[in-house]
């Protein structure tokens, strides 16, 4: 089984709509599909509708293909400008309290690409509100780098991090966050389950890693393109020890440091897929069932 967990769409950061991501997977031989989209659901019921009325809206049949889980990926505070992601699996996409929290990040996202506006304008980048929609409804700082490197501010992504938006840099602007555990409620109250996002290119130690699993955090994102083997070995270590669920996924936008992404992570094993899909079985899954 082909299976990505961690995937994105327009919705945040992706460059490929959800029926352009659907129409992929199903070429690809994907089973199970996971849309995590940055502190965003806006993409969760069309992804619903294009799994279960997969004939309407994509024009090919989904009957026995793809299971779709509904999911988000929220970014949390931690350490000095630091950042750590957690995952929420089998959401309620619908729940009251997410949609409400979703709100106020929105608005504090809102706020913080004005300020980026305005800092980098003050520095001599010419950038507009109307041309940062272009590239996103709720654009991020993946949009701010990508406007820079198509007006030829600077050569690349990488390049706009360490120059103008990265932590501490002339155009950056801390955002509204959560804190972990409050996040980990918020999933856990809107039916999901929380999993800790690649922690090796979050650059978190294994006390780190064990401190966010005191906070309620049930599984740990292993099987990752840029975790490796070695990497690999010491998070399945840790999972064994605390008994959590272990995913994988490709982190798909479509393009990712500047290279075509695949999807699909076909080296994350059958076993911890099976004991995964066993935790979401009460939740809300995307599933085309026959007539």
């Amino acid at each position: 089984m082909l299976s990505d967990l961690h995937t994105h769409t327009t919705a945040s950061d992706g460059i490929k709509n959800v029926k352009d991501l659907m129409l992929i997977a199903l070429d690809r031989g994907i089973t199970h599909l996971a849309i995590t989209d940055h502190d965003s659901i806006d993409s969760l019921e069309e992804f619903r509708n294009c799994v279960i009325h997969s004939e309407k809206y994509l024009g090919i049949s989904n009957y026995g293909r793809i299971i779709g889980i509904p999911a988000i990926e929220f970014g949390c505070p931690y350490g000095d400008y630091g950042e750590v992601h957690i995952l929420g699996y089998g959401i309620d996409f619908k729940n009251h309290q997410l949609n409400d929290t979703l709100k106020l990040l929105k608005a504090g996202r809102e706020e913080r690409f004005h300020k980026m506006i305005d800092k980098l304008n003050k520095l001599g980048v010419e950038i507009t509100e109307e041309e940062l929609f272009e590239y996103s409804p709720l654009p991020g700082r993946s949009h701010f780098a990508r406007i820079l490197v198509d007006k030829n501010y600077v050569a690349t992504s990488q390049e706009a991090f360490a120059k103008y938006i990265g932590n501490g840099k002339p155009g950056f602007v801390r955002r509204v966050f959560y804190s972990i555990s409050d996040t980990v409620d918020l999933i856990k109250a809107s039916g999901g389950i929380p999993v800790l996002a690649h922690p090796v290119i979050s650059g978190l130690s294994k006390d780190d890693i064990l401190k966010i699993i005191d906070w309620g955090v049930q599984g740990i994102e292993v099987f990752y393109p840029e975790h490796s083997i070695k990497h690999r070995k010491k998070l399945l270590k840790i999972a064994e020890e605390k008994s959590l669920i272990v995913t994988g996924g490709t982190d798909f936008h479509g393009i990712r440091h500047g290279i075509v992404q695949e999807l699909g992570m076909p080296d994350y094993p059958e076993n911890y897929l099976n004991d995964f899909m066993a935790h979401l079985s009460d939740k809300n899954l995307f599933i085309h069932k026959e007539e």
